[in-house]
């Protein structure tokens, strides 16, 4: 039996619909520690001028350099190893205009069922003026879970997906949720003009 047949095995068994309505109802329901302590958590404001975007990561974070292997859109990664281990990874790439936010999420969704991801479970919410598409996603990681949630967002020709993981779900979506809301794209500024 897959991993995530049986978390749908459990859920069934104690009554709820799905892996997900149970997993929404425990964390409603839950001590709210996580809720406090994200409250506690000091942000720094990160720009990047290059990649013109900006968000808001937690003070001590660390940024590292992007993983080609992982994918060649990857331009930058944020992690912490405190209770727990916690991960962002932004993406920016091409986007076709005439495409939607649920192809772009349908097609990260196949690679990601290839790498044994599952539970899959899509979302619109907002960042900003822009609707934005969020789909959360899980995988076994040794004796517990790998918890992951991306928001992909688009301007014109140009995409964007903020890619969260963390072994800590309970404690680590609010706080994801109000970086992903942070995210702003940055407009472009002109090449510098050379005067002779």
């Amino acid at each position: 039996m897959k991993h995530c047949a049986a978390l749908e095995q459990v859920a069934k068994i104690h009554r709820y619909d799905s892996w997900r309505a149970c997993c929404a109802v425990l964390a409603k329901t839950s001590p709210k520690e996580g809720k406090a302590n994200k409250n506690l958590v000091e942000m720094i404001h990160y720009e990047s001028s290059e990649w013109n975007f900006a968000l808001d990561v937690p003070k001590r974070w660390n940024s590292f350099p992007p993983v080609s292997t992982n994918s060649p859109y990857e331009v930058i990664r944020f992690a912490s190893h405190e209770n727990g281990s916690h991960l962002l990874i932004i993406f920016r790439k091409p986007h076709d205009p005439k495409k939607g936010l649920k192809d772009v999420s349908d097609q990260v969704q196949k690679i990601l069922t290839n790498a044994g991801f599952g539970n899959f479970s899509g979302a619109e919410t907002s960042i900003g003026p822009r609707t934005v598409l969020m789909l959360d996603f899980d995988k076994p990681q040794g004796e517990g879970t790998w918890w992951c949630r991306q928001y992909f967002l688009a301007e014109g020709t140009l995409g964007y997906t903020l890619g969260f993981g963390t072994t800590n779900r309970t404690e680590m979506f609010d706080l994801y949720d109000i970086m992903a809301k942070s995210f702003e794209i940055l407009e472009d500024l002109p090449p510098p003009v050379l005067i002779p």
